[in-house]
């Protein structure tokens, strides 16, 4: 993305996150505690590096993963931003993410993952990979994973597209794309707990590592 073009995305994060906001914001006494909760505990802008803006999840770029005009590029193949070890426990959480793809037609890769360092149990903003065209919440074996039946992708290769997965205390799964609820949410067998440091997140890789 051009400097102009990633200045405007970061705007409209901006919007989303305060809509977001307002939509779930209790009543004033539980204020404090809504504020906390929905900050968010790590963010990656890749405008100039992989560094994690808010905390210490920085992150590490493999294979031919690089930085250009503000935005991290990966291939599909060998190419990932690997993030050091958790630093807490991570259940109940929100998976954020804007995705500009190369083709439409591509299939079963993530833009955004967080994983056992082993890559053996996941959750990801997955792309096409039982639906064409369709954005899913991707998870081992598809443990926690359902069809949203959400509308098929006919933009992404052209624009930025904004996706949020948020993973609720009771299992539920439910997406979002560009602010706007994507098909229908879910009840899962989980959540699932990824400990701290023995799992990691990951960037333009559905799990596991590089070669798979």
């Amino acid at each position: 993305l051009q400097r102009q073009a990633f200045e405007e995305v970061s705007r409209n994060l901006d919007e989303l996150r305060e809509k977001a906001r307002q939509r779930v914001r209790p009543k004033e006494k539980n204020q404090k505690q809504s504020s906390t909760f929905l900050n968010p505990i790590a963010e990656w802008l890749f405008d100039e590096d992989g560094q994690d803006s808010i905390g210490s999840l920085h992150t590490k770029l493999e294979g031919e993963a690089h930085i250009e005009e503000g935005a991290l590029v990966v291939n599909g193949k060998k190419s990932l931003a690997r993030s050091a070890p958790l630093i807490k426990d991570l259940s109940v959480k929100s998976l954020e993410a804007w995705v500009q793809l190369e083709t439409l037609d591509q299939a079963g890769g993530s833009a955004i993952s967080v994983q056992t360092r082993d890559g053996g149990v996941f959750d990801a903003i997955v792309f096409a990979e039982r639906v064409p065209r369709e954005w899913m919440a991707g998870s081992d074996g598809f443990r926690r994973t359902q069809n949203f039946d959400g509308p098929r992708e006919e933009e992404a290769d052209k624009t930025p597209t904004h996706l949020v997965l948020v993973y609720g205390s009771n299992g539920s799964i439910t997406g979002y794309r560009n602010g706007q609820l994507y098909g229908k949410g879910y009840q899962s067998s989980g959540p699932n707990t990824f400990k701290s440091n023995q799992a990691e997140i990951v960037f333009g890789l559905r799990h596991g590592d590089a070669s798979d």
